[in-house]
Parts: C-alpha cells; sequence; structure tokens
C-alpha cells in the first residue's frame, strides 16, 4: 500500500492495536517500505522495515526534525 503517513497510521493503528493518542508519535519514514507478516489465521506476528537499520534511522530523524526548522 503506498499511501500518506497519516492513512498509513490508521492502518498500522488497526494492525497493532495502538491507541489514537499514541498513534500520533509513529513516524513511518517515506519511501521506506514497512513489512507486517501474519500467522495462517491473520495475526500479526512481525513488523520492521525494510532496509538498513541506520539509514532508516535517519531517515526517520530528519522528518521529526523538520519540525524544528
Amino acid at each position: 500500500v503506498a499511501a500518506h503517513g497519516n492513512s498509513l497510521r490508521g492502518i498500522v493503528m488497526h494492525l497493532k492495536d495502538i491507541a489514537e493518542k499514541d498513534i500520533l508519535k509513529l513516524n513511518i519514514p517515506t519511501g521506506v517500505p514497512y513489512v507486517f507478516e501474519f500467522d495462517k489465521d491473520l495475526n500479526l506476528t512481525k513488523d520492521y522495515f525494510l532496509g538498513d537499520p541506520e539509514e532508516i534511522k535517519k531517515i526517520m530523524d530528519a522528518a521529526a526534525n523538520q519540525a524544528n526548522k
């Protein structure tokens, strides 16, 4: 799924059962695949961003710091 960050947060909020007040803290980096793995009963078993963790952290930090500029 490719979508705007807020739309993606809505999906993640549902899949991971995150409270509305807490989902606002979730930073989904632009252009980085977010993988969800499910068991045979479609229960979420694992989620992660696809790529180098250090590079993903840099992207997330840059996005979080945009508001400070």
